[in-house]
């Protein structure tokens, strides 16, 4: 590595409650700032893919099915330049055969990923001077995440507002959005993506359930959403912290939009009562590499 940076590990303690899998973080070290000890590290390069095809038959070449991102694979190189044996002992506390780490990365982007150590090797009795430990960790997840998530926030206008929001990660990735209500006479409240990209367009649409209740959000309810894969929902939180569940009121298809490279277009609004609306809008940019 010729360019500065920082390098964190979190470890994590594996817990189980009521027959369910969690884990506890117990404590995260900065790496290079550790007296006598050097890292370095691999495999934070764009993964590998694995594709699928059909050849073709009694012709040349074949037909492309899918694709996916293979796990990755990050080895990190201890050179333990003084206090051999202090620091090898750090290295064995943070890093356990089998355990869950989060690794931390201060580059010219900032960014974590998580992953399991797969083995540590050593060189302690070999006839060379500089004692090297190596620890390789698969990521089951390839992609890399922001450390932060940028928000922005919008006011409604009379019925719907226009804004842009410039995404700069790699990959394709969900979106999180509070519509906070400041007036009952709100009707058919909706988020809408209408970036200009095939298949992306799409929007969260409140329907109502018939004529006679056209508003079903009274001053300071919030309307929660999320378009992350494996997280998605759409929920009401009463000013009592009542959380009820909105999807069997979205119009269909349900537009489950993505921010995308680029620049995304959206807009904010209701058929009726969009002036009392407010957003918060949080996006997490992934990376494929650092």
């Amino acid at each position: 590595m010729n360019e500065p940076f920082k390098l964190f590990v979190t470890n994590y303690r594996e817990r189980h409650i009521s027959g369910v899998q969690s884990y506890q973080e117990i404590e995260t070290e900065d790496l290079t700032d550790i007296d006598g000890l050097m890292v370095q590290f691999t495999g934070c390069q764009p993964p590998q893919a694995v594709l699928y095809s059909t050849p073709f038959a009694g012709a040349n070449g074949a037909s492309y099915n899918s694709g996916r991102l293979n796990t990755r694979n990050i080895v990190l190189t201890f050179s333990l330049l003084s206090n051999q044996e202090a620091n090898r002992l750090r290295i064995y506390s943070l890093f356990r055969t089998g355990s869950k780490v989060r690794l931390e990365f201060h580059t010219y982007r900032r960014a974590w990923i998580e992953g399991f150590v797969e083995s540590i090797t050593e060189n302690r009795f070999s006839a060379q001077r500089k004692q090297v430990i190596q620890v390789s960790i698969i990521c089951y997840d390839p992609l890399f995440k922001a450390i932060e998530w940028n928000k922005i926030t919008k006011q409604g206008a009379v019925n719907s507002v226009n804004f842009t929001l410039n995404y700069g990660g790699d990959v394709p990735y969900g979106i999180k959005a509070k519509i906070t209500f400041s007036h009952i006479y709100v009707e058919e409240p909706r988020l809408d993506n209408q970036t200009d990209d095939v298949g992306n367009w799409g929007g969260i649409r409140i329907i109502e359930p018939d004529g006679e209740h056209p508003s079903t959000f009274n001053d300071g309810d919030s309307m929660n959403i999320c378009t992350v894969d494996g997280q998605k929902e759409v929920y009401k939180l009463d000013t009592n912290n009542v959380r009820t569940n909105l999807l069997n009121r979205l119009h269909q298809p349900i537009g489950w939009f993505k921010a995308i490279p680029g620049t995304n277009n959206f807009t904010l609004g209701a058929t009726a009562g969009g002036q009392y609306m407010a957003l918060e809008l949080e996006t997490l940019e992934v990376y494929e590499g650092i």
